[in-house]
């Protein structure tokens, strides 16, 4: 009896879990229902496009309707590449940030997102630059940074050498002055450009004795004369008036040329010694220091006489 009994329990319970499995026979698997659940509606996936960049609303906003970037392209009449770098909240290639704007206004109204949202991370100059900013080309910055970079240190390099010249200058001046001890160009047709000798070329230039000469050119008569430098700088070139004085600079290469070298007499402290020329012809560049030289030379024993007159202290 108790077999039975036990048989009659078996088989109720087998047939309930039949029935249960029979009411349950559209089930094919909970990972898949899992799948389906979540594919139909995702919260977390609209939460993440809230929070992205405008690039990344633009994106969604356009798959939610189901809209290609080439339909968008054509009804807004913007280039694919464009409407992709948008999608992507980068400057496209050609565009300034401003007509950017324009493009990304035009583009977030068509798909119904609030145009403020967009914009914000296509910032123009005079607004503040968000985290999600458009990152823009530093060609232009770039360049004026290398130049200015270079610039500095050249100038700073430049002063140096100026000032390191100057000062070397300052400290040894006379080393300077001796490198010019070849004649110029000048110097040197000045000194073969010579018609007639001067009544003073007979000696050199001794300049310990001509330095502190007062030599002067008095006109006897009125002509012309003409007295130049070494580098044919002209100091005098007119007719002087008779008894006219000229004092010329003594050891500084200068020249003298006349029409008449009987018409001009040389006096070293008022003191007569010699025409310029013994006849009344042209003297072309005579030399001032060999004529300073020659009355040196001639006035020295009335130049000891006089000192030896002179009553000691």
């Amino acid at each position: 009896m108790k077999d039975d009994e036990r048989k009659l329990q078996s088989e109720s319970s087998g047939s309930d879990w039949v029935s249960g499995q029979s009411d349950e026979s559209g089930y094919t698997g909970p990972d898949e229902t899992i799948i389906a659940d979540e594919s139909a509606d995702s919260p977390y996936t609209d939460s993440l496009i809230d929070n992205f960049t405008a690039g990344g609303i633009l994106r969604a906003a356009r798959e939610r309707q189901e809209l290609s970037i080439d339909a968008v392209s054509s009804a807004l009449m913007l280039n694919h590449r464009v409407i992709e770098c948008l999608e992507r909240t980068n400057q496209p290639p050609g565009y300034d940030m401003s007509r950017t704007r324009i493009a990304a206004k035009s583009y977030a109204k068509y798909l119904g997102v609030p145009a403020d949202a967009v914009l914000a991370d296509f910032p123009t100059d005079e607004q503040p630059r968000l985290a999600t900013a458009v990152p823009r080309s530093s060609v232009s910055e770039t360049s004026r940074g290398v130049a200015s970079r270079y610039a500095l240190p050249a100038a700073v390099m430049a002063c140096v050498v100026v000032l390191g010249a100057a000062i070397a200058f300052l400290i040894r001046p006379g080393e300077f002055a001796s490198s010019r001890s070849t004649p110029s160009v000048a110097e040197r047709v000045v000194a073969v450009n010579t018609a007639q000798e001067s009544l003073f070329a007979r000696s050199p230039l001794d300049a310990a004795q001509s330095d502190d000469l007062n030599l002067s050119l008095v006109s006897l008569r009125p002509a012309w004369v003409e007295v130049r430098g070494p580098d044919g700088t002209i100091f005098r070139s007119r007719t002087m008036a008779r008894g006219e004085v000229y004092y010329p600079r003594v050891g500084a290469g200068w020249t003298i040329t006349v029409k008449d070298g009987t018409a001009f007499e040389w006096r070293v402290d008022d003191r007569a010694v010699g025409n310029l020329a013994e006849t009344a012809i042209p003297v072309y560049s005579a030399s001032i220091d060999e004529a300073a030289a020659l009355a040196a030379q001639q006035t020295e024993p009335t130049l000891a006489a006089a000192s030896n007159s002179r009553p000691s202290r």
